[in-house]
């Protein structure tokens, strides 16, 4: 196999690289044209040919030709991602992403082609097979003496994919080095052909490397002198190869993570390594999949403002792509320059800004929807001058479950608006300020008129309402006070948030705040420990114990009843060098978690700060949540990483941790995470790693890893020093009922949506003639789709790539199978069963012309796709009274 490995970005930046490629693509693109090269892999990622084409977009037919005479193969990601640190979404849009490109070039067949990725986790088997995938390749993660090929599979038993292994990895570049004679060369490749040898199967010779070319022509003809029968494959043809060999055998069955390391570095310490990436891809994440897919959706159901939808349509997925630029594994893994990671930051800030300004828009023309008045004129819809229209209160739940009595942020914006909120018991206020007033930013035709500025107060609202509506109004004086409050209270310098399923007790001079339920207690420290590791691998300093963090003092922020919060300053007295930090106890009324907000301005360099979980008694499992549904790991509570210090060469030493998406489990404790996704077991605690500090990209002198995994550069700005650092944890208790049940699943899932504030509601004045003026007046009180089986649970609502359906993606987070009646809030057509390139694969059966049922298998992740309701097919025609 003749291939490269492109990191798009690492050691160099994305630009830098770029100037690379256009030599190294343009010389491939010659050579397979000329015949002087019979074929080539192109990494698997189609990133690469959209980089190549920003600079000769008259490449992509040459492209295209060599793709469909099967001379390069290209796919099926878009960018290589970790298979860690982005969540199952991710994966199955970047799939889709790359498949989609890759076919449109005139590739046909697709391997899940996972090179160098640090590890893989149990749910990509489930995410391959979604994509239609039943083949893989992989290195890093499985041991050499695991016999091959092998059956991988996550928790669905019937989502499995035959695996191969790169045992001796993928990067073979001898055949490159004009250093090397040609004996060199010959022994080289004949050492390699005898490691590779011996299964049923002909031996895989990857030969390449990372930002290599093809090899030169003398290298080419080495390579038919020494293996004389060999032929040039691609990860799909070869992968064929050996399905043929494996029909009729009985293959060994992996289950679960590839996690061995015995054989190559997993580099875990990447999972603490820069947690503001983590944390901005967790919000951009949560904003595309949680909050505006499912409102774009609802827009489209509800006939709101069709002129634009297609804007709207191109500008998500412009942000997806921003999104998956970031994922490659040096990218959001942290381990590239500091000059990378700035640059992943301003992608994840344009994502944020599209995705706020898209939500602006859809607010202003719901809200408008809501408000005005419609009257019908033959085909024509009359819409009435509104005049002085009382604020409007938007309520958004895209969680796909009822949210009865849910606390949601508030913004009330202009005089009027705050001025008829003002009074309801309803609200409780945290902050007022101005913002600009104009409507440049959804108005084509008005100029910016920036100087005009508003009043805004922002707050926390009561919604008392068991419905699962996604949009509805309601009048604020119609709302009730909270029947579940929260209270707060000062007793001798220490204060104490009580609600009704959890508190939470700060007090002065102890080195944790103590969180109890009915259900258990726990108490949560800060610790600091040196570490000398690199942006791959922590690396304790030995014999050097974590030193504990002591709160100095409390305050009140706020008393109840909808919210209670309170601030305490703590410091580190075995290093008051370090400086204070601060530390936010937040308690939401009908919440089972209090949210926990450590904020440090100035963090030590070289060293590792934690959020320590006590769960008082020995955790022997680790819960997490994965790419699909919930991963189990046992864990030895005695065991203690830093007694196998220091490694051998060519080893690598891990500490007890897992990955967690958003949300980890121990003995009934659920640990809430806004970002920082390690999370460690040691004895009777987890360990949340909020920060870990560092000075260069790779160490070739650590204890913890007997050898060098990239090049020594220096990385001053992952030190941190004087940059605010804010991360946010919520801890809570899994209600006793729960527990020895599949019900805790999808609680700890719904809590995790929420605790990214999934729900959210707007008081806003509409302004009169806002732009696009909706045509009908929405239906408030039904939802996209609902359910009653809590077993079953949304992993996403989306508008279809094409934008000529929409999708519902669930996943069965049970070990039975389920079923249940679906509702939709339109009248429904064909309704499908789908996968993750969004293909109609099966006709489902109406129950009525609302419902249909649902059946999955245990674990069993399932896609439905629908096509738009007639009434949302095509734009209406309207007219302004005047």
């Amino acid at each position: 196999m003749l291939h490269t490995h492109w990191d798009r970005e690492w050691y160099e930046s994305a630009a830098t690289y770029r100037v690379r490629l256009t030599q190294v693509l343009g010389d491939i693109l010659t050579r397979l044209e000329n015949g002087d090269l019979p074929a080539f892999t192109l990494d698997g990622q189609t990133a690469l040919i959209d980089d190549y084409c920003t600079v000769y977009p008259e490449s992509y037919g040459r492209i295209a030709a060599l793709v469909q005479a099967g001379k390069l193969h290209v796919g099926p990601w878009f960018t290589a991602p970790d298979s860690w640190l982005v969540c199952g979404e991710s994966v199955l849009r970047n799939l889709h992403w790359g498949m989609q490109q890759a076919s449109n070039m005139g590739e046909k067949s697709f391997t899940g082609y996972l090179p160098d990725t640090f590890g893989h986790p149990g749910g990509m088997p489930a995410l391959l097979h979604h994509m239609g995938l039943n083949t893989a390749m992989v290195w890093r993660g499985v041991a050499k003496a695991q016999p091959m090929p092998f059956t991988w599979r996550g928790a669905d038993a019937d989502a499995s994919v035959l695996t191969y292994h790169l045992r001796e990895g993928y990067f073979h570049p001898f055949l490159h080095d004009l250093a090397l004679t040609e004996d060199d060369k010959a022994e080289q490749l004949h050492a390699l052909v005898k490691k590779l040898s011996g299964d049923k199967h002909p031996p895989l010779l990857p030969i390449g490397g990372d930002h290599l070319g093809a090899i030169p022509p003398a290298g080419f003809a080495l390579l038919k002198k020494i293996v004389p029968d060999s032929s040039i494959v691609s990860p799909v043809g070869y992968m064929a190869t050996v399905a043929s060999n494996a029909q009729g055998a009985s293959l060994p069955t992996v289950a679960g993570d590839l996690m061995d390391n015995a054989d190559a570095y997993l580099l875990t310490g990447v999972w603490s390594a820069r947690p503001e990436l983590k944390q901005a891809n967790r919000r951009c994440q949560h904003q595309l999949i949680h909050q505006l897919e499912p409102l774009l959706v609802w827009a489209r159901q509800q006939n709101i403002a069709p002129e634009v939808w297609p804007q709207w349509h191109r500008l998500w997925q412009s942000a997806w792509r921003a999104l998956l630029l970031n994922h490659p594994h040096d990218s959001i893994c942290g381990c590239s320059t500091d000059g990378v990671h700035r640059q992943n930051q301003a992608r994840f800030e344009d994502v944020t800004d599209i995705v706020a300004a898209l939500i602006t828009r859809i607010e202003r023309a719901a809200l408008a929807a809501i408000a005005l008045p419609v009257e019908t004129v033959g085909d024509t819809e009359t819409l009435e001058e509104p005049g002085d229209i009382p604020a409007a209160l938007m309520v958004v739940n895209p969680t796909g479950a009822a949210l009865p009595g849910t606390v949601l942020p508030i913004i009330a914006t202009g005089a009027k608006a705050i001025e008829r909120v003002a009074g309801s018991t309803a609200i409780q206020w945290a902050e007022q300020h101005t913002v600009l007033a104009d409507g440049y930013q959804t108005d084509p035709n008005q100029i910016p008129l920036s100087h005009l500025t508003v009043p805004q107060r922002r707050g926390w609202l009561w919604v008392n309402d068991d419905s699962p509506s996604l949009v509805r109004r309601m009048e604020v004086a119609q709302l009730q006070a909270c029947p579940q409050p929260v209270q707060a209270a000062t007793v001798a310098q220490a204060v104490r948030l009580v609600g009704s399923q959890v508190s939470c007790h700060v007090t002065p001079n102890e080195s944790g705040v103590r969180v109890s339920s009915p259900y258990g207690g726990w108490t949560v420290r800060f610790t600091w420990q040196p570490d000398v590791g690199d942006s791959y691998n922590r690396c304790p300093v030995p014999g050097v114990a974590p030193m504990a963090a002591v709160c100095q003092s409390v305050s009140l922020q706020h008393h109840g009843p909808l919210v209670a919060s309170c601030q305490s300053v703590w410091h580190w007295p075995e290093k008051p060098e370090a400086g204070d930090f601060t530390v936010t106890c937040q308690l939401i009324a009908g919440s089972p978690i209090v949210a926990i907000t450590a904020d440090w301005p100035t963090p030590l360099p070289n060293g590792l700060w934690q959020c320590q979980v006590d769960t008082h008694r020995p955790i022997t499992q680790l819960a997490a949540e994965g790419h699909v549904g919930v991963a189990h790991t046992t864990v030895d509570p005695a065991y203690d990483w830093r007694d196998t210090l220091p490694v051998e060469p060519f080893k690598e030493a891990l500490p007890q941790s897992v990955a967690m998406q958003r949300f980890a489990m121990a003995n009934g404790c659920v640990v809430l995470s806004d970002g920082p996704p390690e999370v460690e077991a040691v004895g009777s605690t987890m360990n949340v790693s909020l920060l870990r500090t560092f000075g260069q990209i790779s160490n070739g002198a650590m204890a913890t890893r007997g050898g060098a995994a990239g090049p020594p550069v220096t990385t001053p700005q992952a030190q941190h020093t004087n940059q605010p650092v804010a991360v946010c944890v919520g801890v809570g208790s899994v209600p006793q009922p729960l527990l020895g049940q599949q019900a805790w699943v999808p609680w700890a899932m719904e809590q995790a949506t929420h605790f990214g504030g999934a729900a959210w509601a707007i008081v806003r004045q509409p302004e009169t003639n806002t732009w696009p003026c909706p045509p009908v007046k929405p239906s408030a009180t039904k939802p996209i789709a609902t359910w009653a089986n809590p077993a079953i649970v949304q992993v996403a609502c989306k508008p279809a790539e094409d934008a000529e359906g929409w999708l519902l993606r669930v996943v069965n987070t049970s070990n039975q199978p389920q079923k249940a009646q679906v509702r939709c809030g339109q009248v429904l057509g064909k309704v499908w069963g789908s996968n993750g390139r969004e293909d109609k694969t099966e006709p489902l059966t109406l129950d009525s012309p609302e419902t249909f049922t649902l059946s999955l298998r245990p674990y069993q992740l399932f896609a439905i796709r629908f096509d738009w309701s007639p009434e949302s097919a095509l734009p209406k025609k309207l007219r302004i009274k005047a």
